[in-house]
């Protein structure tokens, strides 16, 4: 059960207790994941995080406009982006079992 539209701590109480025999879904940022899941919801969505990385993203765009490079204090590394993306596995499973090209190189004349 989604009810849309929950604004206030009480809100998601009334929501929790009012339903409580039902599976729910919280989307929102009111309360932290261990209370919202002590309230028995059992999925919780949020746009938080996208929060984050907008402004990030804004800040980098400013700091290039106005400054014409972007301060390395801002920047992930290869091993950091990598790990997120899981690809230290795809590389190790690449070594074990090789790599094989599909379709023509780029550059290369096609037959």
């Amino acid at each position: 059960m989604f009810v849309d539209g929950i604004r206030t701590v009480e809100d998601l109480n009334t929501y929790a207790t009012a339903l409580r025999d039902l599976p729910r879904l919280y989307n929102g940022m009111l309360v932290p994941i261990p209370e919202v899941e002590k309230m028995g919801f059992k999925v919780m969505i949020t746009g938080g995080t996208l929060g984050v990385v907008f402004k990030a993203l804004k800040d980098s765009f400013q700091e290039l406009k106005d400054r014409g490079i972007v301060s390395s204090a801002r920047l992930g590394t290869r091993d950091d982006i990598t790990g997120v993306l899981g690809l230290a596995h795809v590389y190790e499973l690449e070594k074990t079992f090789g790599v094989s090209e599909v379709g023509p190189k780029v550059g290369s004349a096609s037959r």
